[in-house]
């Protein structure tokens, strides 16, 4: 019998890892729990935020990248992606990504605001900027070619 009949069951064991602060068993738990259930999306962000954890920012930067895809009006999904690349010292990624926060709920502004002062001002000016409609419709293209890759797969 699997000890991990259903998502649920996986969940209840990573949130224990999360409590835990077990990072690599956590990154390990997911991976299992995303080749049983790969379009798990709350398996992808608890990976992510194990990676996050574990300072591999990339990895962690793609599967968020991933979940924003999914979830375009998520601004959780973009503000952490900025936040993400604030720590991976990617900071024209992280402008990018928190004004997507922004575009998607003017109520994280102040949070930005508090969190990355220095950072604020260029987020601010982006509001209105052609970089994010830029930035959408590489997103729409990201989705269309996942698309493509899952029919012909």
């Amino acid at each position: 019998m699997d000890v991990f009949a259903d998502s649920h069951s996986w969940d209840m064991k990573a949130d224990t890892l999360k409590a835990d602060g077990d990072w690599p068993g956590l990154i390990t738990h997911c991976r299992m729990w995303l080749e049983k259930y790969p379009e798990e999306i709350g398996a992808q962000i608890l990976l992510g935020e194990a990676y996050n954890h574990a300072g591999r920012y990339r990895e962690s930067l793609d599967l968020y990248l991933k979940v924003a895809a999914k979830r375009p009006d998520d601004y959780t999904a973009w503000y952490t992606l900025g936040s993400i690349a604030v720590k991976a010292g990617k900071t024209q990624e992280a402008i990018d990504y928190l004004s997507m926060a922004v575009y998607t709920n003017r109520d994280i502004a102040p949070a930005i605001k508090s969190a990355y002062p220095e950072l604020y001002q260029k987020v601010k000016s982006k509001g209105g900027s052609n970089r994010i409609l830029r930035l959408c419709v590489g997103m729409i293209i990201l989705i269309l070619f996942a698309l493509a890759v899952w029919i012909f797969l």
